[in-house]
């Protein structure tokens, strides 16, 4: 994808996002962005590649790699499903 198609797609996907990340809490509200910031700069769902997207030049993979593995798996996703799901279906 170009590199300019890129930037809008993400810049454009805040706007989108925006009603969903309303009721979640501050760390939510930054992971999910950054999340599909890397799944558009990564051209796919492997997290392996989207921490390397999203990889500082400074940061180690395998820290970047973990942190998007412990947020994807945390339990308190489910305290949010409901509310986003209702803003969904609207």
């Amino acid at each position: 994808m170009n590199e300019n198609i890129t930037k809008m797609v993400i810049g454009q996907s805040r706007k989108f996002l925006a009603p969903y990340l309303e009721p979640m809490d501050a760390w939510r509200k930054k992971f999910i962005p950054q999340l599909l910031k890397g799944m558009i700069q990564a051209k796919g769902l492997v997290v392996t590649e989207i921490a390397r997207a999203l990889r500082e030049p400074d940061e180690a993979l395998e820290a970047v790699w973990q942190r998007i593995r412990r947020q994807i798996a945390s339990e308190e996703w489910e305290k949010f499903e409901e509310e986003v799901r209702e803003k969904f279906a609207k």
